[in-house]
C-alpha cells in the first residue's frame, strides 16, 4: 500500500538530493513494516533505482536514511 509519493524535479541539479516525506501518521500501523523506494527517471525512462529494502518508521527502523541507487 502506497502511503506517500514525492516527485522531485531536478531542474539540472545533481545528486545528492535531500527530501522529507510528509505522511498521515493515522495511516501507519505499528505492526506493519514500511519501506522507501527511490526511482530516478528522465522523460519516463528509468535511469536509477534503489535495489535494497529501506525500512522506515516502525519496528525500530530509522526515520533518516541515506539511500544508494544503482543504474538500471
Amino acid at each position: 500500500m502506497l502511503i506517500v509519493e514525492q516527485v522531485i524535479v531536478t531542474a539540472g541539479q545533481q545528486v545528492p538530493f535531500e527530501f522529507v516525506l510528509a505522511y498521515d501518521e493515522s495511516r501507519i500501523q505499528p505492526c506493519h513494516t514500511y519501506a522507501v523506494q527511490v526511482r530516478v527517471e528522465d522523460g519516463g525512462k528509468l535511469l536509477f533505482i534503489s535495489d535494497t529494502v529501506n525500512r522506515v518508521i516502525t519496528r525500530a527502523a530509522p526515520s533518516h536514511l541515506d539511500i544508494v541507487v544503482r543504474r538500471n
